[in-house]
């Protein structure tokens, strides 16, 4: 009887190496005949990682549902379903999950970036002046978090508040095109007394 790790191992050789479609079929059969196995979870994982970046969302779900059965620790792969339940329009849940995935890889800039944009479009205003200070704490030459911190300030109507941020994202990064436009509007905004 041959050994099922061989399947799980080719999947992620192809996939790495840019054969998506057999890999896929490899890691799905690995799944099938082991579904036990210890390697389950990174396959079933891979697997919604690779669904998600094709757009199949369902299938993505199903496979990093059984990845956070298997393994609910995993947090690369509540990462992934948040993205999953963002685009299938389950905000909430997906904030949810992106919440659990940067609780439990800190680190992950990336995930608390996207978290934060998403608290943001879903109307919270406190929570991701919260988030991007914290991306900020991790990454304090982080110019794209600076200036998403001063645009969740601005949403606020802190207008003053965010200036210094929009200021210190262009001294990281003076190509940022975006936040030299936003601090110019935010300086004369402030200056003015203008509340958004």
């Amino acid at each position: 009887k041959a050994d099922p790790t061989s399947s799980f191992m080719l999947g992620i050789e192809l996939i790495s190496g840019g054969q998506v479609a057999p890999g896929l079929e490899e890691l799905e059969r690995f799944v099938t005949l082991a579904p036990s196995h210890i390697r389950a979870a990174d396959a079933h994982a891979t697997l919604g990682s690779v669904y998600l970046s094709r757009g199949q969302l369902d299938q993505a779900a199903a496979h990093l549902r059984e990845a956070l059965r298997l393994e609910p620790l995993r947090g690369s792969a509540h990462a992934s379903m948040g993205r999953v339940l963002v685009q299938q329009g389950r905000m909430a849940e997906g904030i949810g999950e992106l919440q659990k995935s940067v609780d439990l890889q800190p680190g992950d800039l990336e995930t608390l970036r996207l978290l934060g944009i998403m608290q943001g479009r879903s109307g919270q205003l406190d929570a991701p002046v919260k988030t991007f200070r914290r991306a900020i704490e991790l990454y304090p030459k982080s110019s794209r978090d600076h200036y998403l911190l001063g645009r969740a300030l601005a949403a606020m109507g802190q207008i003053s508040a965010a200036v210094p941020y929009f200021a210190q994202a262009v001294v990281l990064d003076p190509q940022n095109a975006e936040a030299r436009e936003d601090l110019r509007r935010a300086e004369g905004d402030a200056a003015a007394g203008v509340r958004r």
